[in-house]
């Protein structure tokens, strides 16, 4: 985009600040942190922009806003008709007619008018003092700077129309800041000359380069105006020149700004999904989405692959496209309807089958489980007796006699009831006492 008149930009390094957990950075405003010193010159103004920042001349003034801004000459933009020249008065334009003219000096079409012409005049052309009629006027004089000498006039830093305004012959005429140009009465008249913006890059901001204008002046042009970037990039001007940078949440592939993958493998993505290339880059897919099952069947994603199983209540090929999964039926609908060890229960489906009254049942050590009557019993195994639902003592093993008469024991054994109550083969040596300085001596079931 062109440059407004008395605008300049100028780019700092990126000034931007991050804020945590967010794509987006907030831009800093330079105007605020450099608030200590002014970067515009004297009468211009400090704007914020993105990444960089503004110097405007104020209002009612014009120049280089980097070193200094100039009252804008009441006059500048004003337009007087014919043989009219424009003064200031209390700061506003205000057109005369020149010496030796009369008439409107705002009329545009006739403006001021010559007097009836004396012997010795050039019709159209006022004299000037000292001078004859058609002589052109002299160029403006300068003030020259104290102390005279003859020194050179010190330019000025605007242009001020001479007043009132005089013909010229060449821009020399009308000083260092003024050009001389025909005017609307087809005489050359001095007005304000354009003046560059800048000679070379550095008289501009990071973002702008000094280039010629259509009028042949120097202007810092926005290197960005003439770029095009490509799909989901920006242009940002660094060092004068334009360059192409992704908008944030894209990355460069090689061929364009693109949104980043989300995977390469599987292996990156959930269990019940998968990587997939999509338009915006590789993304984690859920396998189910287009994975199609048999009726009655339902996709679940394993291991990054998906696989059909049969819903709740149904049994058959899940991967079916026609028959699918089936329903189940009951087989049973009470306990009379099967063996006695057995119960009519539902399963995990809902479907009611017959099931081992025993199934879930837990007895003492020493006994077991057996269904009567479609209930569960605990039993004591045999050769064993006592509380066979007791889980800590259960059952333990019957005493039974182990002789019958002394025949069943050994020659030195008897056979006797212990305290138990059962018989048992039992040394007669045991509870036999000898007198002093003797030993017991048991034979044929006899102590002697």
């Amino acid at each position: 985009m062109p440059r407004e008149p008395g605008v300049h930009f100028h780019r700092t390094e990126p000034r931007f600040l991050h804020l945590p957990q967010r794509v987006h950075s907030r831009d800093i405003n330079e105007c605020e942190e450099i608030s200590e010193w002014s970067p515009c010159g004297a009468n211009a103004q400090c704007r914020d922009a993105l990444g960089n920042y503004q110097c405007l001349c104020a209002p009612g003034y014009t120049g280089n806003p980097r070193q200094g801004c100039s009252p804008i000459h009441p006059c500048v933009t004003s337009e007087c008709g014919p043989h009219a020249y424009c003064e200031p008065k209390d700061h506003k334009p205000t057109c005369w007619c020149q010496p030796g003219y009369e008439g409107d000096p705002y009329d545009l079409e006739q403006g001021c008018q010559s007097p009836p012409q004396g012997p010795g005049t050039i019709p159209g052309v006022p004299p000037f003092p000292g001078g004859s009629g058609g002589d052109v006027a002299p160029p403006p004089v300068l003030p020259t700077p104290p102390g005279g000498g003859g020194q050179p006039p010190i330019p000025p830093t605007t242009f001020t129309p001479p007043i009132p305004p005089v013909v010229c012959r060449t821009d020399h005429d009308c000083g260092p800041l003024g050009a001389c140009v025909p005017g609307i009465d087809n005489r050359r008249h001095c007005i304000p000359k354009l003046q560059h913006e800048c000679l070379e890059n550095r008289d501009c901001g990071e973002r702008f380069e000094c280039k010629l204008g259509t009028k042949g002046v120097k202007q810092c042009r926005d290197v960005c105006e003439d770029k095009t970037c490509g799909k989901n990039a920006v242009c940002l001007g660094e060092h004068h020149k334009a360059i192409c940078e992704c908008l944030p949440g894209f990355i460069y592939d090689g061929t364009g700004c693109q949104v980043p993958d989300d995977c390469a493998v599987d292996q990156d993505c959930l269990e019940h999904e998968a990587c997939r290339h999509q338009s915006g880059g590789n993304k984690c897919v859920d396998v189910c989405l287009r994975h199609a099952c048999g009726p009655n069947a339902k996709c679940i994603g394993q291991k990054h692959v998906p696989i059909c199983v049969c819903r709740d209540s149904f049994l058959g090929n899940p991967n079916d496209r026609i028959r699918g999964c089936q329903p189940l039926l009951d087989t049973c609908i009470q306990d009379a309807d099967c063996a006695e060890s057995d119960r009519c229960l539902p399963d995990s489906r809902g479907i009611k089958n017959c099931t081992r009254t025993c199934l879930k049942t837990r007895c003492g050590p020493n006994a077991h489980c057996v269904g009567r009557l479609h209930r569960p019993v605990c039993e004591c195994r045999e050769g064993y007796n006592g509380n066979p639902s007791d889980p800590a003592q259960g059952c333990t093993p019957i005493l039974r006699d182990r002789c019958h008469s002394n025949l069943d024991c050994k020659g030195y054994e008897v056979c006797k009831i212990t305290p138990v109550g059962i018989k048992d083969c039992i040394e007669l040596c045991l509870d036999y006492e000898c007198g002093p300085n003797a030993n017991c001596i048991a034979m044929d079931h006899l102590a002697a």
